[in-house]
């Protein structure tokens, strides 16, 4: 997916890539957006898309080599459906209500109670290893304060999106019509929660995909050795704003270098 940037090295014409644009599914009256959640919402609106898919972010790589088995069991999609309670990370900004608002619908939809009644093996699974504080609180109170979220590419099913929109649709529709991030707007990690909420998942513990870097001034050689030895399916290696020149350069050569080891044949999506 792109607005129309593309990488200059990208075989477009392979027969397992396949270009789609904002114009191509995302309704005109949203464009043009500078807003992630606008393009993360209506996947479903993509032609051809199948039932299962894994999206990734552009700072999101497979480590090693994986099979739909990582992503889903059966029908269901892999999640970790840990309860941790939400708080902000850094300086607060927009995206942080994010996570917020889509907690507070969840709540208002699902009876958190009943969901762990019937589904009890899901929510209170041995691949916790017990950390089951807040989920015996969210029980007992019968509120979720927060789902563990890795920022890594995850699994979806197109019909769980058409469900959402279906049941919050002035929420979507309002996130979707703010061109640029907003307080209003609600994450994509809310199709995760319908199907967490309504039993249909298989899950997995918090480091099952991968793992993100998202401090590499600090963690570079730890993410070297983790690719190298190649530790997880995923890394993501996150930038930050706050991040000089300078340093960027250095850690871009000693990824770049970590790449060229692990492939260092050329791909066939390349030209």
């Amino acid at each position: 997916m792109t607005y129309g940037h593309l990488p200059k090295w990208l075989n477009t014409n392979h027969e397992k890539i396949n270009i789609v644009a904002h114009e191509d599914y995302i309704p005109g009256k949203y464009l043009p957006t500078f807003n992630s959640s606008v393009i993360e919402l209506v996947f479903d609106r993509i032609q051809g898309l199948s039932e299962h898919f894994v999206y990734f972010n552009d700072d999101m790589y497979l480590n090693k080599a994986a099979k739909k088995e990582d992503f889903f069991s059966g029908e269901y999609p892999k999640y970790c459906s840990e309860i941790t309670p939400f708080r902000t990370f850094g300086k607060a900004e927009p995206f942080h209500h994010k996570f917020l608002n889509i907690i507070a619908l969840i709540n208002w939809r699902f009876d958190i109670n009943k969901s762990m009644q019937k589904y009890p093996v899901l929510w209170f699974n041995k691949c916790y290893k017990k950390n089951y504080k807040h989920h015996r609180r969210a029980y007992r109170e019968n509120y979720l304060s927060g789902i563990d979220y890795t920022h890594l590419g995850m699994p979806l099913r197109k019909s769980t999106i058409t469900k959402v929109w279906d049941n919050f649709e002035e929420a979507l529709e309002t996130t979707c019509d703010n061109r640029f991030r907003s307080s209003q707007d609600v994450h994509q990690q809310i199709f995760h929660l319908w199907d967490m909420l309504s039993g249909e998942y298989y899950p997995v513990s918090n480091n099952h995909f991968g793992k993100l870097f998202k401090d590499l001034e600090n963690e570079i050689d730890e993410a070297e050795e983790y690719m190298l030895k190649e530790k997880g399916i995923m890394v993501c290696l996150n930038d930050t704003e706050y991040i000089s020149d300078s340093e960027f350069k250095n850690l871009k050569n000693r990824i770049d270098k970590v790449f060229e080891q692990k492939f260092p044949e050329k791909s066939s999506f390349e030209k």
